[in-house]
């Protein structure tokens, strides 16, 4: 994960917010593909939520941005800064996990393996995952599982765990092949 505030540990998957507004971003992106993963509320900040960055946002300021699609505790749904009416609330110990199909263009939540139904749709692009914080007390942390371990339900049919092991194979398999620096002596001639 990539900060805005706060720390990240045990792996970059243990995010710690930070006493005012912050975000973490993940560092895989993916185009195409169906994708799963869990976030887990050890601490709920006020204004905690989950979902996905586009690449083109900028993650210093997530919660204005067009390019996030996220599901907040108060149970509404963002994109950007234009909330709408979603699902249920969440808090303290609940597990949203987070359905991206972008073979189809959609995004889903679940809420303790309880579908709060098709979110967002028409998306395409590059997205990473995403969490959000706009606490302003307190020190909320969230728990990422992005398949590292067994999940705690089971992803919805087709999709994978959102990790290098589902991507799909680079054309270029090592980029020092390609990228790595070639040295040559100069004699001061020729």
């Amino acid at each position: 994960n990539l900060p805005k505030g706060g720390t990240c540990s045990n792996g970059n998957l243990l995010w710690t917010a930070p006493t005012a507004e912050g975000q973490a971003v993940g560092t895989m992106y993916v185009s195409s593909g169906k994708y799963y993963w869990e976030m887990l509320l050890n601490t709920a900040g006020s204004g905690s939520a989950f979902g996905i960055a586009k690449d083109t946002t900028d993650i210093n300021n997530i919660s204005l941005t067009a390019g996030s699609y996220v599901y907040y505790t108060n149970g509404n749904k963002y994109n950007g800064g234009t909330g709408s009416a979603y699902g249920a609330t969440f808090t303290n110990g609940d597990i949203i996990g987070v359905a991206l199909d972008l073979d189809n263009g959609t995004l889903t939540f679940y809420k303790n393996n309880t579908s709060q139904g098709t979110a967002f749709t028409g998306l395409s692009g590059n997205f990473t995952a995403l969490i959000y914080d706009g606490t302003s007390a307190g020190t909320p942390t969230y728990d990422a599982n992005f398949g590292q371990r067994p999940f705690t339900y089971t992803p919805p049919t087709g999709f994978n765990a959102l990790n290098t092991y589902n991507l799909s194979v680079p054309t270029i398999m090592n980029g020092a092949n390609y990228m790595a620096a070639s040295l040559w002596t100069g004699n001061g001639s020729t």
